[in-house]
């Protein structure tokens, strides 16, 4: 899920890449795409948290 996650982030900032090129305004459109990748990162993190107490393994991170 990562690594699909970061593909399709990647597309999305490379898209806005060339519409600033072209001279469009994408700024609210880049703030957006940032966070929606700060959203996924964030759910991701939660999921691996939800795992590990499902497995008894403490999260990295924490002592």
């Amino acid at each position: 899920m990562d690594a699909l996650a970061a593909l399709i982030l990647k597309t999305i900032l490379l898209l806005i890449g060339q519409l600033q090129d072209l001279g469009e305004p994408v700024a609210d459109l880049e703030t957006a795409c940032r966070a929606e990748a700060t959203r996924i990162k964030a759910r991701q993190a939660a999921n691996e948290a939800e795992a590990s107490a499902a497995m008894g393994v403490k999260p990295s991170g924490t002592s």
